[in-house]
């Protein structure tokens, strides 16, 4: 018998099967012991670690590439340098006055 067939038979006779669902509460529950329980899990799982960002001035240029980029806040050199490295690769919609592309400044938050 093919395993397609099989597993079509088995899925058939598990329908057949009469099936009943018992809902059991614990006696004497409060709100304390659900908040106490949830704090001690709390305790066994550290807060995860804030992600690591750089905030960098960029000069953008008409055409949307970055032209300069500088750190104003640092999150160590490691994040720095790559920061610096991937906000190269960026392509950005331009500034424009009275309808044309322009050159600007902007501040950008890079995320770990």
């Amino acid at each position: 018998m093919s395993r397609g067939i099989l597993l079509a038979l088995l899925l058939v006779a598990a329908q057949g099967c009469a099936t009943t669902t018992t809902t059991v509460e614990p006696l004497g529950a409060s709100p304390m012991i659900g908040n106490e329980a949830q704090a001690a899990d709390q305790a066994v799982q550290p807060e995860p670690s804030a992600a690591p960002v750089v905030i960098l001035r960029l000069k953008i240029g008409p055409d949307g590439a970055v032209r300069d980029a500088q750190v104003v806040q640092s999150a160590g050199p490691d994040a720095d340098d790559a920061a610096l490295k991937a906000v190269y690769k960026l392509h950005f919609n331009p500034a424009q006055k009275d309808g044309e592309p322009v050159e600007s400044t902007i501040r950008f938050a890079f995320t770990f």
